[in-house]
């Protein structure tokens, strides 16, 4: 069967100036020397989509994606290579594309379709699916400049997907609007999907990808490093997204050479991590839905305050069988490390931690010992092994871990150590039918904390 969508070698670039004078002597003195530089959106992509795929772009922001959907519904030419189509080409590329911002919400939609060549008569046809999947109300006669960001969403997907396209390109537009709005913007996406209907979908949203997509590519720096199922494409870019430096082209490195091995047919990860990563980071497509370890995933926020001699040797998350994770899922049981040296003895401490959202906002925590007790003594030299093992009852989000420990001097309560955000762990969202456990707020982290010591030598 001939693809619907067929790009082969594509590659744009475009030109640079530092001065407006250097673009006005690279039009007159062609050939005479070059005034620009070149900066390469995309580089050598070569991709084809057969009829009733759904096809998610993931990548950084500048990575080249919607240079190649604007190059595949024809708005912009590719320098190089070449890229066609076959059927009806339905694109929204933002808020509002395509529309007049003086004319009303109604105006816009009979304007749209007459640019996908429909008559008025068949418009009108349509009008009325169209207004009640966008739920815009009396604002439909309105102007659309007095729109807010949510009712052009509303405006632009409705109209986008009510005129029977057969291919339907979609960048970042589910990024606004309430939560009801974008799960009827995903059961159509389905509905089209079962249909027949060929889409490109870019969004950030990893849950999104992974549930409505059939397929999936990582862009980086205008290069195709990685295709394969969603899950896999999605939990390594989060792996990408968190690397730094040599580390972060070793990995992206490991990624081009899987695909050059053509490693992605059978979905199945390669065996060996890249150099410099832990073996739990590498990413396993049995392994979807479980807990992993993102490298590099630290708070800018992190700092660490103390008027003693201690020292953290460990603080992490691990799983109950002792693998360090930081992305974890709900209801999983996980264990909270830490491993702490006094190099200095204390008298009357406690050990506790606590764990807040990205507002600051405290969740739950944990003391040893409970109450307002204190462990009597720890003397110098000595380590303290804490682990706290833990139900994960958060929803999807990110999270901080606070370690604080607290002393008694001459009857005064004060702080020998302070670590903020010492620890830094994701959820992901359940991807299947099973139900989050809903936050009980703050939350109730049922634990269990086991304790060791030992002085230095043993």
């Amino acid at each position: 069967m001939e693809p619907v969508i067929l790009i082969e070698k594509v590659t744009k670039a475009y030109k640079l100036y530092d001065r407006n004078l250097d673009r006005l002597k690279d039009a007159v003195l062609p050939g005479k020397r070059q005034y620009h530089r070149l900066f390469y959106a995309l580089k050598d992509i070569s991709l084809s989509l057969e009829q009733g795929e759904i096809l998610g772009l993931v990548g950084r922001n500048g990575a080249g994606k919607s240079t190649l959907l604007n190059i595949i519904a024809g708005i912009t030419t590719p320098t190089s290579g070449h890229c066609s189509t076959r059927g009806r080409v339905s694109a929204l590329l933002g808020l509002g594309t395509g529309f007049n911002l003086q004319l009303t919400g109604r105006e816009n939609i009979f304007m749209n379709g007459a640019i996908m060549g429909y008559s008025k008569k068949e418009m009108a046809g349509l009008l009325e699916k169209i207004l009640e999947f966008a739920e815009i109300g009396h604002y439909i006669d309105q102007p659309l400049r007095t729109y807010s960001s949510g009712m052009k969403a509303r405006l632009g997907f409705a109209a986008a997907v009510h005129i029977d396209p057969e291919i339907l390109i979609l960048d970042e537009v589910l990024s606004v609007g309430d939560d009801l709005f974008r799960r009827k913007c995903f059961a159509k996406m389905q509905e089209l999907f079962k249909s027949g209907c060929t889409v490109l979908f870019v969004s950030h949203n990893r849950a999104a990808i992974t549930e409505i997509c059939s397929r999936a590519i990582l862009l980086d720096r205008g290069e195709m490093i990685l295709e394969g199922s969603p899950r896999r494409v999605t939990d390594n870019y989060q792996l990408l997204l968190h690397e730094k430096g040599e580390n972060r082209e070793r990995f992206r490195q490991d990624l081009i050479n899987q695909n050059r091995n053509n490693k992605t047919k059978n979905d199945s990860p390669a065996k060996e991590t890249a150099p410099g990563l832990e073996p739990a980071s590498l990413y396993k497509e049995e392994d979807f839905g479980g807990a992993y370890f993102i490298p590099g995933l630290e708070a800018k926020s992190r700092k660490i305050q103390t008027n003693r001699d201690i020292e953290i040797l460990e603080a992490c998350i691990t799983t109950t069988g002792g693998q360090k994770v930081n992305c974890l899922i709900p209801n999983g049981e996980y264990v909270l490390r830490f491993r702490l040296r006094f190099n200095e003895a204390l008298e009357k401490i406690a050990l506790g931690y606590r764990i807040s959202n990205h507002r600051g906002q405290v969740l739950g925590g944990g003391r040893f010992p409970g109450g307002k007790d204190y462990i009597d003594q720890v003397s110098a030299g000595e380590t303290l092994a804490l682990d706290w093992q833990f139900e994960c009852c958060f929803l999807k989000g990110t999270y901080y871990v606070r370690l604080g420990i607290p002393h008694l001097a001459d009857q005064e309560k004060k702080r020998a150590l302070t670590a903020m955000d010492i620890i830094v762990f994701k959820v992901q969202s359940l991807i299947s039918n099973e139900r989050a456990p809903a936050p009980k707020g703050p939350v109730s982290i049922k634990q269990k904390l086991t304790l060791k010591r030992s002085r230095a030598g043993q």
